[in-house]
């Protein structure tokens, strides 16, 4: 009975995982980034780089740049809007 718990418990955890569930580890956030502040110097700040880590470790890749200057970001897909109007920080 234990062993079929834990296993039922395994194989949900397995599947949040493989689905992608979640956001990046800090790194891979920095990474990202990185890559965006390379790619659009003037427009991401100090403020908006902190918030594109904040939005890659929560939402991973449904982190979402809205394409402003100062940038900003936001998780896709609706209900996790992590967006942060930078341009008044």
């Amino acid at each position: 009975m234990v062993r079929t718990a834990f296993g039922g418990v395994a194989l949900f955890v397995v599947a949040l995982v493989s689905l992608g569930c979640g956001g990046f580890s800090t790194d891979k956030a920095v990474a990202r980034c990185d890559q965006e502040m390379f790619a659009k110097a003037q427009c991401v700040t100090d403020a908006a780089y902190q918030e594109c880590v904040r939005c890659y470790e929560e939402c991973g890749d449904s982190c979402e740049p809205q394409a402003t200057c100062p940038e900003t970001y936001s998780c896709d897909g609706g209900g996790d809007d992590t967006s942060t109007d930078t341009s008044s920080q």
